[in-house]
């Protein structure tokens, strides 16, 4: 009977496998201008995957828009062969500075999109069903060296679809 105990008891020991963290599967949060991007999307890791036909993956402009305000515009894509899956666009004005930026509510194309929904789960920002709310926390804004680094959190809802939430995000990357 002990023989038993004990081989139940190191089978027990052997078989528990650590549970990591998501989080640990993201890219580190720095401030280097590494060319970083990730968040967790209701859980689940995304990171950019593939070549976009429109530049590197993922990709960051600074610039000034037509009032002359600076804006950031982040966008990211999960690419397999030349057909995008997903990908990640945000846009927020003013940044000036670093600190704590709304991402627009307004922008068409001011947010997430995933081509794994149904089609009426697109979260575009400018559909009329959805409530998106999120910020954009820029930790490092470096004009000389054109180093954009932060992290960022969103919330989706509409009416037909679940609610996604963007946790943990984080960019660091050139302009």
């Amino acid at each position: 009977m002990k023989k038993v105990i004990l081989i139940f008891a190191l089978f027990a020991i052997y078989s528990c496998k650590k549970k990591t963290s998501p989080v640990n599967s993201l890219p580190p949060i720095t401030q280097t201008g590494a060319n970083t991007l990730g968040f967790l999307g209701n859980n689940d890791v995304w990171i950019p995957r593939g070549n976009s036909n429109l530049g590197t993956n993922p990709r960051i402009l600074y610039d000034l828009n037509t009032d002359g305000i600076p804006f950031i515009l982040i966008k990211a894509e999960q690419i397999d062969g030349a057909t995008a899956i997903s990908d990640l666009t945000l846009v927020a004005d003013s940044v000036t500075t670093t600190g704590d930026y709304i991402i627009w509510k307004n922008q068409p194309g001011a947010g997430f999109l995933s081509t794994n929904y149904p089609s009426e789960c697109g979260m575009y920002s400018y559909d009329t069903v959805n409530y998106k709310t999120g910020k954009i926390t820029v930790t490092k804004l470096d004009l000389t060296n054109h180093i954009i680094a932060g992290t960022f959190n969103l919330t989706y809802k509409t009416d037909m679809c679940d609610t996604m939430k963007i946790t943990d995000g984080r960019f660091d990357m050139h302009f």
